[in-house]
């Protein structure tokens, strides 16, 4: 993936690259905990994250969704700059 930036004077900003992929997806999973039959049970709610899209992830902080983006449309590579 390459992406060119132009700008008419060099500026420091801070800049947020927001794509969709189809080769990463979460699936949910419940993390449940009970101390004794008298005490109140504890769910938590955990998600099993994966991406096969061949870059590294590492600096990446995810949004999870449930949703469908797009509704079967096929979106840009890049969805949408936001410089501030």
């Amino acid at each position: 993936m390459r992406l060119t930036l132009l700008a008419e004077k060099a500026e420091a900003t801070n800049l947020s690259i927001i794509y969709f992929t189809q080769q990463a997806g979460w699936t949910p999973s419940y993390d449940i905990q009970v101390a004794d039959t008298d005490a109140p049970v504890l769910i938590r709610l955990c998600a099993n994250v994966r991406q096969t899209t061949g870059f590294d992830w590492e600096r990446v902080k995810p949004t999870l969704s449930s949703g469908r983006p797009g509704n079967g449309k096929v979106a840009p590579l890049v969805f949408g700059l936001v410089s501030s």
